[in-house]
């Protein structure tokens, strides 16, 4: 299982050919979650006419809390960037954060700030 960013999820929902986006090469052989922030930033960035189309790429998936054993983990995230002036956005931290407490590998495009965080696995394209 791996945990999902945001952008696969924006990248399979904005392409036309599903078949070129990581999702659907990753489909063949992972299963996916997706933290809970995950849900909010692609629900809350959803046009209502494609509302329906977003709850069923997500609803086989397993969504994951933000819980305080998370938030711990996240405020360690953030100290240790802040020390090396490399801060990235909070949702980044608080989806990093579910993956390392749940030991999961994170898939994402966004490797710019995934990169910066120490003791997580990357997959990306």
């Amino acid at each position: 299982m791996i945990l999902l960013d945001t952008s696969i999820l924006i990248e399979y929902y904005r392409k036309k050919d599903k078949k070129d986006t990581l999702l659907f090469k990753l489909s063949e052989t992972h299963s996916f979650s997706i933290s809970v922030v995950t849900k909010y930033e692609l629900l809350a960035g959803t046009k209502p006419d494609k509302l329906s189309f977003t709850l069923s790429i997500i609803q086989n998936m397993k969504v994951l809390e933000l819980n305080e054993k998370c938030i711990d983990i996240a405020i360690e995230i953030f100290n240790e960037l802040k020390s090396k002036n490399q801060i990235i956005e909070v949702p980044d931290i608080f989806i990093t954060a579910t993956a390392i407490h749940n030991k999961l590998p994170i898939a994402t495009l966004n490797t710019n700030h995934f990169d910066r965080i120490p003791n997580t696995y990357v997959i990306q394209n």
